[in-house]
């Protein structure tokens, strides 16, 4: 509240001697100092209201948004979202300061003041500066979605290893954490908007990579049965080649 206070009045003490400059530039009677210099104030002044609509767009957002995320970490709180980490194995990801509710509050309040921002630079009216936050706010949000794709996907590769290994071989738990991982690389890199060649070059070098692991894995797995299949048909070949004599 001081801080929003204090801002205010450093707001409004530089708008009071506007229009008190532009009254002191036309007393002078120089066109070449007061006409530019009249426009210039005058713009300034005719931008004063957007500008104090854009920070009370901000301030609404900034405050409403506090409010839902602390009902919303109540809720989550309450139905123990903290202690999922916990029951996936991914409580390494967490700490006691930083837990689950936490990151989706932040989550939440990250959204909704880039809503509120594309909201409060439209109201400014400045064409430039509204389609150069929109082109930065669109790269952005490809990397930021692109960024919690990658995240998810390598919490999800490590759950599935972790409870593959408990039933197969370490082998086959590491092939389906190979696979995840490419699948959710290609996801999160088309996300961010990269080149389609680079993704599906990526695609296709997971797909490679888990045929060939799956080859190794299964040829030397198999080694011990091949050997026996291969012992048993030279035995019956000899077995019947004695037969015949």
């Amino acid at each position: 509240n001081m801080n929003v206070s204090k801002y205010g009045s450093t707001i409004l003490f530089a708008a009071i001697p506007l229009p008190i400059i532009v009254a002191a530039l036309g007393v002078l009677n120089i066109p070449a100092i007061t006409v530019p210099a009249s426009d210039m104030i005058n713009k300034l002044m005719a931008a004063v209201p957007n500008i104090i609509g854009a920070g009370i767009i901000l301030l609404v957002a900034y405050f409403t948004a506090k409010f839902i995320v602390q009902i919303l970490s109540g809720l989550l709180e309450g139905m123990g979202i903290n202690a999922l980490p916990q029951r996936l194995g991914i409580q390494g990801l967490f700490t006691p300061s930083f837990t689950p509710t936490r990151l989706i509050g932040g989550i939440v309040m990250l959204f909704t003041m880039l809503t509120a921002s594309t909201a409060a630079v439209n109201t400014l009216g400045i064409e430039v500066i509204s389609q150069i936050f929109a082109k930065v706010l669109e790269f952005g949000g490809g990397i930021l979605i692109g960024s919690l794709i990658l995240m998810i996907g390598y919490t999800l590769s490590s759950i599935a290893q972790n409870k593959l290994s408990q039933v197969t071989s370490p082998a086959i738990a590491s092939i389906a954490r190979i696979a995840i991982l490419g699948l959710v690389l290609a996801m999160g890199l088309r996300a961010m908007g990269l080149a389609d060649n680079i993704v599906n070059m990526a695609f296709g070098f997971t797909i490679g990579a888990v045929a060939i692991a799956l080859s190794i894995a299964f040829g030397l797995g198999g080694r011990d049965a091949a050997k026996a299949i291969s012992t048993n048909w030279a035995r019956r070949m000899i077995q019947s080649s004695r037969n015949k004599r």
